[in-house]
């Protein structure tokens, strides 16, 4: 069963760079665009995406390419994004 959606908000409200990285993504950005814009680092940005992608909270749209994958908050993630 798929946790519900409190599940998965409490989730991203539970962590401060999962926050910011939800609120920084309102378009599509790269893992790159999104640690200069958040001021997170490079591997704290990517971890977060890869389990926010995980969750069903992002989606990568080019999920085979090794670099400059392109992020943007899934239906789910905008709904918990507004919540936040």
């Amino acid at each position: 069963k798929k946790d519900s959606f409190w599940e998965r908000y409490g989730y991203v409200a539970g962590s401060k760079n999962r926050r910011i990285i939800i609120k920084a993504l309102d378009k599509p950005h790269t893992p790159l665009e999104l640690a200069k814009t958040t001021g997170l680092g490079m591997n704290m940005t990517s971890r977060a995406l890869r389990e926010l992608n995980h969750k069903g909270i992002v989606m990568c749209h080019n999920p085979t390419a090794k670099m400059g994958r392109v992020y943007e908050l899934s239906e789910l993630g905008k709904k918990i994004g507004k919540e936040l």
